[in-house]
């Protein structure tokens, strides 16, 4: 396992350990944790050209609308963002060099 990787779960795993303690020295219920877990958000070129409104205007809100409802029902979301945000100086593309507008992080 890598270290980047074991860092994540070790954090996962006091994150939802603690909840689940606090929540249990409250009340003497059975509490539940849901997680939604996503990888690789990214843009490749089709993907920018489907989000272009205008020359230098970007909507990505379209593209999570539906997954949307399964992101926002869990008590924790966690993604893989796999992507840089270089500014518009630099020439917005996916692959092999990848260059998002800032709108994308708006629309996560």
């Amino acid at each position: 396992m890598k270290k980047q990787n074991r860092i994540y779960f070790i954090v996962i795993f006091l994150v939802t350990n603690s909840y689940l303690f606090s929540q249990e020295l409250v009340n003497d219920s059975l509490s539940t944790v849901s997680f939604s877990i996503v990888g690789d958000l990214m843009v490749h070129g089709v993907q920018l050209k489907y989000a272009m409104v205008d020359s230098a205007i970007y909507d990505f809100k379209p593209v999570f609308r539906e997954i949307k409802p399964f992101l926002e029902t869990a008590d924790f979301t966690m993604a893989n963002l796999e992507t840089v945000f270089r500014g518009n100086e630099k020439k917005y593309s996916g692959y092999p060099n990848f260059n998002t507008p800032d709108s994308f992080v708006e629309a996560i």
